[in-house]
């Protein structure tokens, strides 16, 4: 896997912005990552730049009293760029097996930093992951952001002049100097539910680059250009119903597998809908089996009143209960919020964010089920969110 945040500051001017003009900068933005749950923020100065990486949880070296924290480096490509790279790669056996050559390194820096090499700027669309990734090339004075396709970790970008900062979270941007005032056409948009403009942030300074999307900026200016668009994949057509079946078993089989690749304790969140439970159903194929499958299924708070609308179900336990009796192996709890607030966390997702999330009224659930999986120790929870645009909603 790859980071869980990473950012760059980088001087495309004459270099003293990240040189030492502003000695206290580095500190900035490296407190900036530092909130929150994680590894420990990693920075190095480089050539007309800084560059600041966090491990995940998961993947942080145990604390040992007393020790030193070890510098890190950043991880840089045959093609002279430093590469950092936020989320994860997937079918990584096959994107090596398409490299003439085995990256420099284990970690899906050194196999992206190898595609980007070996492919150039077509690399992200023969790639497969949820990937934010920043190269910074400082013989060229040039930088090179992408997001993947679909989903993605966030990657935000603040300009100012010659001064540049990409990074995961817009708090780094303002550490560095950019405004904290809040876009209120972005506020406006997100009341209406219209979050048609992937490139608008929620600070009026600060942008954000789009999934599917790369980004060129160098001396001369900015460049955009999607390399991924749904609209524009070719149509898929099949002899019979069922090749279409097969093709679908034979996708989502594959992703579960990849997706549990290196979880020890699996645990899944379960509604009665069909999306959270095509992922159960396939993830107990991809399990050992012998192994259970913890799944919560959240519930109305006391109080909770139906309401009259056709084909609503407020209380999802019945139909979770009826999937878990049909597999055994499915370990169902039935999680109630009790008194927490529908704004439960609300304040440390904002801080740690910097945004307004959708669908705000639903976490407070998605909070309790990831808090008791990690008391179980869970190391993943799975859930069917892309199902709400898929199947659930044209099914």
């Amino acid at each position: 896997m790859g980071s869980l945040l990473v950012a760059a500051a980088i001087d495309l001017g004459d270099g003293s912005w990240c040189g030492g003009a502003d000695v206290a900068l580095r500190g900035r933005i490296a407190n900036s990552l530092g909130l929150g749950q994680g590894g420990p923020v990693g920075s190095a100065r480089v050539d007309c730049g800084l560059l600041f990486t966090r491990a995940a949880l998961r993947d942080a070296p145990p604390p040992r009293l007393g020790a030193r924290k070890p510098p890190w480096t950043p991880h840089r490509g045959a093609d002279g760029a430093y590469v950092l790279f936020a989320g994860e790669l997937h079918d990584r056996d096959a994107i090596l097996a398409n490299l003439p050559e085995r990256p420099a390194g284990q970690g899906d820096d050194a196999i992206y930093a190898a595609a980007l090499t070996q492919f150039g700027d077509d690399c992200d669309r023969r790639l497969s992951g949820r990937y934010a990734a920043i190269a910074y090339y400082p013989d060229e004075h040039r930088l090179r952001l992408a997001r993947s396709a679909l989903a993605a970790p966030p990657l935000h970008l603040w300009r100012d002049s010659g001064r540049i900062v990409a990074a995961s979270t817009s708090r780094a941007a303002i550490a560095a100097g950019a405004s904290d005032r809040v876009d209120r056409t972005q506020m406006a948009d997100a009341l209406y539910l219209n979050f048609g403009d992937s490139r608008r942030g929620w600070f009026r300074d600060i942008e954000r680059v789009a999934t599917g999307e790369v980004v060129h900026l160098d001396r001369s200016g900015l460049s955009r250009r999607r390399f991924w668009d749904i609209f524009s994949l070719p149509e898929v057509r099949f002899a019979k119903d069922a090749d279409y079946v097969e093709a679908v078993e034979t996708a989502m089989a594959h992703g579960s597998r990849e997706t549990l690749r290196g979880f020890g304790k699996v645990a899944t969140e379960l509604s009665g809908g069909l999306d959270s439970q095509a992922v159960a159903s396939f993830a107990l194929d991809a399990l050992p089996p012998d192994s259970p499958l913890k799944a919560y299924c959240w519930v109305p708070q006391e109080g909770f009143e139906a309401l009259d609308w056709p084909n609503a179900h407020g209380n999802e336990a019945a139909n979770a209960e009826a999937f878990a009796a049909m597999h055994p192996r499915i370990d169902l709890e039935l999680v109630d919020t009790g008194s927490a607030p529908l704004s439960d966390e609300e304040d440390k997702l904002f801080l740690l964010a910097g945004l307004a999330p959708m669908g705000a009224g639903n976490l407070h659930w998605g909070h309790e089920i990831l808090r008791r999986a990690s008391r179980t120790g869970c190391d993943v929870v799975l859930d069917g969110d892309f199902g709400n645009s898929g199947s659930a909603m044209t099914v």
